[in-house]
């Protein structure tokens, strides 16, 4: 079971637990399992696309992620007049999105969301394959997710960062009112 965008958005609420975002399960955010067989033809990939409401979809081969297919890319390839009659029988292989990223579940919060917000042009909105720690496929990461990721794990250090600043006003005016006798005394005998 995934959290919901909804869910997620509050917090990564997920069966009663408040999971702070440097220590989210990355299988957490999967918004979707599907995936489609390296062999399978542009048009049956076409007639998937209108049963699924997925934008990237994965794309294996003998157990195995060899690349993501997005809706965009097929959706354009197939919207000319003569998309289908030129582009049905060939396999879904040839549409691979470029530069595609996986990651093993076990991967740091961090390393995901360095490597995934940090991609340039086209490549930075295709959702993210999540492996197993032995290489299975488990599901797609959307990129929004990681960003709300991103954002709440930064939500979190400002707020750290906050308490500290006043954990350090606080322990610095003690040691102040400490030290303002002395200083005093010290003054006054010179």
């Amino acid at each position: 079971m995934t959290v919901s965008d909804k869910e997620f958005m509050q917090g990564s609420e997920w069966a009663g637990r408040i999971v702070p975002a440097g220590s989210t399960d990355l299988y957490d955010l999967v918004a979707h399992k599907e995936w489609v067989p390296a062999d399978l033809t542009l048009g049956e990939m076409v007639k998937r696309l209108i049963r699924t409401p997925a934008t990237y979809v994965a794309v294996q081969d003998a157990g195995r992620v060899v690349g993501v297919v997005s809706r965009e890319s097929i959706g354009l390839l197939f919207g000319g007049r003569y998309g289908f009659s030129l582009f049905a029988a060939e396999p879904v292989t040839t549409r691979l999105e470029p530069d595609f990223l996986a990651f093993r579940r076990s991967t740091p919060v961090l390393e995901v969301l360095n490597a995934s917000l940090n991609r340039e042009d086209r490549s930075f909105k295709v959702d993210v394959v999540l492996l197993d720690d032995n290489g299975a496929y488990l599901g797609m990461i959307p990129v929004h997710r990681l960003a709300r990721l991103q954002s709440r794990l930064l939500q979190e250090h400002l707020e750290e960062w906050g308490a500290r600043k006043s954990d350090i006003r606080i322990w610095s005016k003690t040691r102040m009112t400490s030290y303002l006798p002395r200083i005093s005394t010290a003054v006054a005998c010179h």
